[in-house]
C-alpha cells in the first residue's frame, strides 16, 4: 500500500485530514502540580522524513494508555498512530495533542496502515 504523508511544512490548522510519518526522538512525563507522583501528560519531540521537528502532547487518560504499553512492552518496536487530534502552530513550531476525550490511539494495533509501516522498517 502506497502512503502519502503530509511534509511538516505545509501543516496549518484548516488541513482537517493528513498523514504523517515521524519518529520519537525525545519522550518525557509531566507530574500533575497537585500530586507529583501522577502523570499529568506525555510530551514528545518528533522528527520527520524532512528533518523537522514538531511537538506532541498527550493528556488524560492517553497518558494511562501509552505508559502501559511501553511498560508491558519495554524491548518491542512501537508504532502508534493517533486519529482525530488537534493541530497547532505556536511560534511557528507545529504540535499536535490530544483533544479532551475525543482522539483515538492505536499501540501497535492489527491494522493494515500499522502493519505495512512495521513491514517496510523489518528489512532495514
Amino acid at each position: 500500500m502506497s502512503q502519502n504523508f503530509t511534509p511538516i511544512h505545509t501543516i496549518n490548522p484548516s488541513i482537517e485530514n493528513l498523514t504523517i510519518q515521524a519518529r520519537v526522538i525525545r519522550l518525557w512525563t509531566v507530574p500533575a502540580f497537585n500530586n507529583p507522583s501522577e502523570r499529568y501528560t506525555i510530551e514528545m519531540v518528533l522528527l520527520d522524513a524532512e528533518e523537522k521537528k514538531w511537538s506532541c502532547t498527550l493528556w488524560n487518560q492517553y497518558v494511562d494508555q501509552l505508559t502501559e504499553y511501553l511498560s508491558n512492552h519495554p524491548n518491542c518496536q512501537v508504532v502508534v498512530a493517533i486519529q482525530y487530534a488537534k493541530i497547532k502552530t505556536f511560534h511557528g513550531v507545529v504540535g499536535i495533542s490530544s483533544s479532551l476525550f475525543v482522539i483515538r490511539l492505536h499501540i501497535n494495533t492489527d491494522i493494515a496502515e500499522i502493519n505495512d509501516f512495521k513491514e517496510r522498517f523489518a528489512t532495514v
